[in-house]
């Protein structure tokens, strides 16, 4: 299996700076766009979720043994880019390799160290990377997320002393390296948290698949759907494909649902793309719309589970309206893992986007309060779907930092979701890779608060009680305040 390294600074500065830099008062932005569930189900539709979510709470909330969940292998480390000619690379790659200190390279390669040395916390995790704002090209030179990231093939034996990663080109050789200060090591995971994650996977239901065209097979393609589509534009809207443009697929829409009753021919074009699209895994936004109402619900909600709907640009809301579209569905025929999969999914932004940006994240509203109407947990939710460690179930449903934050800030249990997290980062009995987690969704949550008066005011209070917070996430703190111009 592959593994990646993600390491967070010891300053977190790369992190906070980004983040206190934007003080633009997003209050016009973030508005109140939440809706009720009356308006989207039907009234058994909301009996039938409250039921389940009831009985799933008496279930999960109830005194029981937890299963044991571990921390990420982790350790605190020296990180330091090392550049030599391509006539050295071996030499210091076998330095690297032996042990030898910092100081020792040095004095063999006196001018090898790029830029400053940090100290870093170092943890191992499998390659999924659960944070929006990294990019390959900026591994080493910043990111919004505060974490670097590289990949190594398998976790470094406890005799290990350096781990690094090397990038050559035609003069010289760049090592982005890290001196363990120890072996890695892992934590069993509090009771409480444990709790958490395992009330997550429950209401969840880690044994259903959510969306399924990822099992799709590689270049598949749905020749029955082309088929139709030739026989629509050639026979019935008699014109060229390349005549009619996306927003306009509702002129197309149209016709063909007139037409399937009468025209046996079509009908049976359209039976046979939409048996193969679920074969298939091969959902399309079009083959959708023409199925609506002339399929149940049930054949139509799985034609939206076979489809990936990125976004475009930051404004681009699709992602949300098809995820509200599936739950809707869900809800409607009684489909509770889906519902609740893609019902989250809005919550907390777990699908592509190509870029975040005000709108987008004020579309989504307070979701968290329909997760009250349904009695669920949001206290035993929230930090269940933030908590990362290293044996979580294959299907756990794990949350968007930055979303996590923003959907803090929009919800009307903020001040009680404020006070967790706080606790959170203090607790001592957390691993540190995970005390670093839940500030990363302290300060987005933040950066979420409607004006700069507040913003300013949390990261006061947090540099006025510096000293009770770790020593790996004071420097970030001072960072945060600094930003901003306090004193």
């Amino acid at each position: 299996m592959r593994f990646s390294v993600m390491l967070i600074t010891a300053l977190l500065s790369i992190h906070t700076v980004c983040y206190a830099q934007l003080t633009s008062d997003t209050s016009a932005a973030v508005a109140d766009t939440s809706w009720e569930l009356e308006e989207h189900y039907s009234e058994a539709a909301i009996s039938f979720l409250k039921e389940t979510a009831d009985s799933l709470n008496r279930s999960f909330l109830s005194p029981a043994a937890y299963s044991d969940y571990y921390s990420l292998p982790q350790s605190t480390a020296t990180a330091v880019k090392l550049r030599v000619r391509r006539k050295d690379t071996t030499q210091l790659e076998s330095m690297l390799k032996s042990g030898m200190t910092l100081q020792e390279i040095r004095q063999v390669f006196p001018g090898a160290v790029i830029g400053d040395t940090a100290h870093v916390l170092v943890a191992y995790g499998k390659e999924y990377i659960p944070f929006r704002g990294i990019y390959a090209t900026a591994l080493y030179t910043g990111n919004a997320s505060g974490f670097e990231t590289t990949y190594f093939y398998e976790p470094p034996a406890p005799s290990v002393t350096w781990v690094y990663e090397r990038s050559d080109d035609k003069r010289s050789c760049v090592f982005n390296a890290w001196r363990l200060d120890r072996p890695f090591s892992q934590t069993k995971l509090p009771a409480e948290y444990a709790k958490m994650v395992q009330y997550v996977d429950g209401i969840t239901d880690t044994s259903a698949p959510f969306m399924l065209y990822t099992q799709r097979a590689p270049n598949a393609t749905n020749q029955a759907f082309d088929t139709l589509m030739q026989y629509v534009y050639n026979e019935l809207l008699h014109r060229k494909k390349s005549d009619v443009y996306v927003y306009m697929y509702e002129q197309v829409i149209v016709p063909v649902q007139q037409a399937a009753d009468k025209d046996a021919y079509l009908k049976m074009l359209l039976d046979k793309a939409v048996a193969e699209a679920i074969a298939k895994k091969l959902g399309d936004p079009l083959l959708e719309g023409l199925a609506r109402g002339l399929y149940p619900p049930d054949t139509l909600l799985l034609l939206k589970r076979c489809r990936w709907q990125p976004s475009n640009c930051g404004a681009d809301n699709s992602p949300e309206l098809h995820a509200a579209a599936i739950a809707t569905l869900a809800a409607n025929i009684r489909q509770w893992p889906v519902f609740i999969k893609a019902h989250l999914n809005i919550t907390f932004g777990t699908y592509d986007r190509m870029f975040d940006s005000l709108y987008s994240r004020a579309i989504t509203g307070d979701y968290l309060h329909q997760l009250d109407i349904l009695d669920i947990s949001y206290q035993q939710l929230l930090p269940g779907v933030i908590l990362r460690l290293s044996n979580m179930s294959k299907n756990h449903f794990e949350g968007d930092i930055d979303r996590m934050g923003c959907s803090y800030a929009m919800s009307a249990y903020a001040n009680d979701l404020e006070a967790q997290l706080i606790r959170f980062i203090n607790d001592s009995h957390l691993d540190p890779y995970n005390r670093c987690i839940f500030f990363m969704v302290y300060t987005r949550y933040c950066r979420w608060l409607n004006g700069p008066g507040p913003k300013q005011d949390k990261y006061a209070a947090l540099k006025a009680q510096i000293d009770t917070y770790p020593d790996y996430i004071q420097p970030g703190i001072s960072q945060l305040s600094a930003a901003l111009g306090n004193p």
